[in-house]
Order: structure tokens, then sequence, then C-alpha cells
């Protein structure tokens, strides 16, 4: 199953992706560190020992999981290596 997309099938993918995604598109993780205290508190978070990590991207984006929209508590990130091995990210 081919699964490589045509660049007519990326643009339309592009143009349907939220306008916030351009604030992580092609940018670099430059740290991977935990949440802090202030960042738990700001999204009204009491992260009771769970360690919960964020990316740190090179202009300056933290990204860190929510275990939902809403954000009414920490998450997971949720990874694949190329060879298809799943790993996970978070409290």
């Amino acid at each position: 199953m081919n699964t490589t997309k045509s660049p007519d099938d990326r643009l339309e993918s592009e143009q349907a992706m939220d306008p916030s995604v351009y604030a992580i598109k092609d940018q670099l993780i430059v740290d991977v560190r935990p949440l802090t205290d202030r960042e738990a508190v700001a999204e009204g978070w009491h992260l009771g020992g769970r360690i919960v990590l964020a990316l740190v991207l090179n202009n300056g984006v933290v990204i860190y999981p929510a275990c939902d929209p809403e954000g009414n508590d920490v998450g997971t990130l949720f990874a694949k290596t190329r060879t298809g091995e799943a790993f996970y990210l978070g409290a």
C-alpha cells in the first residue's frame, strides 16, 4: 500500500490545518524538560508529584500534553519510532 501523498494531497492537507499549527510547523525541538509548577498552575493543574514533559521549540513555543481539548488535566504524548515501536511521554 502506497501512503506517499502527492503534492496536491499535501497542499490540501496544509490548507485544512488550523492556523495555530504554523506555530510548530518546521520548528525544531531544542529542549525536553519537566513542566514547571508555574506552568501547571497557569493551566489550573495540580501536578501532585507527576512529571509532565514539555517540548520546547526553537521559536520559544512550549508544547505539553493535556487529557482533553479543554485542558482539564495533564495528559500523555504518544509517539512511534520510524520502525513502528510505540512509546509515550507523560504522567
